[in-house]
C-alpha cells in the first residue's frame, strides 16, 4: 500500500510540476502528461513495480503477481526488504498453494530477520497445517512466536500453534496454551474461548482402538462393527459366509479345483478384513475429530491477505 501511495504522489507531482510549468494560455497537451508519468517512472522505479505486484495481487491475479515480486526483489535488493518475500507469501496462500508457502516460508526466514522472518514462519505454518503437516505447523508457530515482540502476532501465532496440536491430537497441549494468558497479553476472545471448548470436546470424545478392532475382527464382520462401519461389516460376513459354503459344497462334490480356489479367495478376503478392520477404526477416528474440530480452523491476520506496511 505505501509502495503504491509513494508511486501515486510521484506521478500526481510530475503532472502537477507540468501544469504549473505551461503557460496559462497554452493548455497541457496529453504528451506533456506522458512526459511526466515516464519521467516520475524513472525517478522512483522500484515503487512503481512493488505498486503493480501489489495491484495484480488485489485483482487476484496471483501468479503474475508471484512474478512480479520476484522481479522486484531481484531489481530493487535491499529496498523495503521483505515486502517481495512477503507479497510472494501471500499469493501462495490465496491460490492455495500451501506446500510452496510452507517451503517458501521457511527459507526465507533464514535470511530474514526481526518482524519479517517472523511473519514468514507464520505463514509457513499456516501452509504446513493446510497441507496437513501439523506437527511441522507447530514447530513455525512456536518458531514465529520467538522471532516477534508484536502482541497481535504473538496471539495469532499462540492460537494457531494450539490449532496445529489439536489436529495432531495433542489436545491437553492445545488447551494449555490457550488457557495460558501470559503467552497473549491480549484480553481473552470469544474464539479462543469456543476453539476450548471445541477441543475439549474432541479430548472427551471416545476413540475406537486398532488393535481391538483387530482381534475382534477374527470374527468376520465384528471388527468393522467395532468400528462403526456397519455396511462393510454386513457385506464382510455375506462374502466370508458365501464363500466357505461354496468351499464346502465344492469338496463334497470331489471338485478339488474349484475348493482350492474358493478356499484361497475366500481366506483372502478374511485376512484382508481382519487387517482392515484396525483401518476401519483409524476412519472412524479421524471421521469424529473432522466433524468435532472442523470450526477450529487457523486465523489470518490482515497482513497475511492483503498487502499492509512493513513493520
Amino acid at each position: 500500500m505505501m509502495g503504491r501511495s509513494l508511486s501515486l504522489c510521484a506521478v500526481l507531482l510530475a503532472v502537477a510540476t507540468v501544469t504549473v510549468a505551461s503557460p496559462s494560455s497554452q493548455p497541457v497537451s496529453l504528451h506533456d502528461v506522458h512526459s511526466a508519468v515516464a519521467l516520475a517512472v524513472a525517478a522512483d522505479p522500484c515503487s512503481m513495480q512493488l505498486g503493480f505486484a501489489e495491484e495484480l495481487e488485489r485483482k487476484g491475479e496471483f501468479y503474475r503477481a508471484v512474478t512480479e515480486y520476484l522481479r522486484y526483489g531481484y531489481s530493487c535488493p535491499g529496498v523495503r526488504q521483505g515486502s517481495a518475500e512477503l507479497g510472494t507469501a501471500r499469493c501462495l496462500l490465496l491460490s492455495g498453494a500451501y506446500e510452496d508457502l510452507a517451503a517458501w516460508g521457511e527459507n526465507e526466514a533464514r535470511v530474514l530477520e526481526g518482524e519479517v522472518a517472523a511473519r514468514m514462519l507464520f505463514l509457513a505454518g499456516i501452509g504446513r497445517q493446510r497441507s496437513g503437516h501439523h506437527t511441522f505447523a507447530a514447530d513455525d508457530f512456536r518458531s514465529a512466536l520467538k522471532k516477534t515482540d508484536d502482541d497481535s502476532l504473538r496471539c495469532a501465532a499462540t492460537l494457531n500453534r494450539a490449532v496445529a496440536l489439536a489436529w495432531d491430537e495433542s489436545y491437553e497441549r492445545a488447551i494449555s496454551l490457550l488457557e495460558d494468558d501470559a503467552l497473549c497479553p491480549s484480553a481473552r476472545t470469544s474464539r479462543r474461548d469456543s476453539y476450548t471448548g471445541f477441543i475439549r470436546e474432541a479430548l472427551r470424545s471416545p476413540r475406537k482402538s486398532r488393535r481391538a478392532a483387530r482381534i475382534l475382527g477374527i470374527v468376520p464382520g465384528l471388527g468393522h462393527a467395532y468400528a462403526e462401519h456397519w455396511q462393510t461389516a454386513l457385506v464382510t460376513v455375506a462374502l466370508v459366509a458365501l464363500g466357505a459354503w461354496g468351499t464346502a459344497e465344492a469338496v463334497d462334490n470331489d471338485n478339488h479345483g474349484t475348493a482350492a480356489l474358493l478356499g484361497f479367495v475366500t481366506l483372502t478376503f478374511y485376512t484382508g478384513s481382519v487387517q482392515g478392520s484396525g483401518e476401519a477404526a483409524d476412519r472412524r477416528n479421524e471421521a469424529v475429530k473432522r466433524r468435532i474440530l472442523g470450526p477450529v480452523q487457523p486465523v489470518y491476520p490482515q497482513w497475511a491477505t492483503e498487502p499492509t506496511a512493513l513493520p
